[in-house]
């Protein structure tokens, strides 16, 4: 089944997430001010499956590769919830998600705890943001547009309501990094129509070693762990967005020259 009956819903800001009560992910973002928008794919798309939920992803790793969603465990508290996963041997993978003031957050901690170096090429984690086309009066109403940037630790997602009004819901990166994205699912069904899967990813080492102008190789000795932090919040817009995401530098001015044949 795509989700169980029982959800939790947390608020953060002016909006709320709606949590799956058995697995902790994320179902979908809600705007009260926009209540029909649906900033998450869920199970009225009939190409989204829970192997592409949120918070869900993929490893590949030189003792092999594995894909996690459903947790081995799962913790419960009034300020969020706590999943652990067992992925590989020798690997686990805790997800923390926690209102803190306005903000929803999600701490990604992989551990190795195998008794040798651990090299981790392939990090993923799904990110279904509905960007995605039917009619134009529900895509408008309804649908958002994705804005995806990884530029290493400064690295975020936005989500635009596709009518350019109302409530932004950015992904902004605190600690750690993401050095690629990839799409998922989009096939002859979808088309043109729908963004598909997106998956934002630590590296891509594994399957494109070059991509976004070249892929890390993370080693984790015996009992290291690598973190994974991001927030997500509201934003009036995407200038505040912008000047939230904490931009390494600014430029007045960019040019080039042109030069003739």
């Amino acid at each position: 089944a795509m989700t169980s009956t029982a959800t939790r819903q947390l608020r953060f800001g002016p909006g709320s997430v709606t949590l799956d009560a058995a697995s902790g992910a994320p179902l979908q973002f809600h705007d009260p001010d926009a209540p029909q928008r649906r900033f998450l794919l869920d199970g009225a798309v009939p190409w989204h499956t829970g192997h592409h939920r949120w918070g869900g992803g993929h490893l590949v790793t030189d003792r092999g590769g594995a894909r996690w969603h459903t947790p081995a465990r799962l913790e419960r508290d009034p300020g969020g919830t706590t999943a652990a996963f067992a992925p590989l041997p020798g690997v686990t993978l805790t997800v923390e998600r926690r209102v803190k003031g306005a903000a929803f957050l999600e701490r990604y901690t992989l551990t190795h705890v195998g008794i040798s170096p651990l090299r981790v090429d392939g990090w993923g984690v799904q990110t279904p943001f509905h960007d995605a086309y039917t009619d134009a009066e529900t895509s408008l109403s309804s649908a958002v547009h994705a804005h995806l940037f990884t530029g290493g630790t400064w690295a975020w997602a936005l989500a635009e309501p596709m009518s350019g009004r109302g409530r932004r819901l950015g992904l902004i990166v605190r600690t750690g990094a993401l050095h690629s994205y990839s799409v998922e699912s989009r096939n002859l069904n979808t088309q043109s129509n729908a963004r598909g899967h997106l998956v934002l990813q630590v590296t891509d080492r594994a399957r494109n070693a070059d991509a976004f102008d070249g892929q890390p190789s993370l080693t984790l000795a015996p009992g290291e762990s690598s973190v994974l932090e991001w927030e997500l919040a509201w934003y009036d817009d995407r200038d505040a967005f912008l000047a939230a995401t904490g931009a390494p530098a600014s430029f007045s001015d960019v040019r080039a020259p042109l030069t003739g044949a």
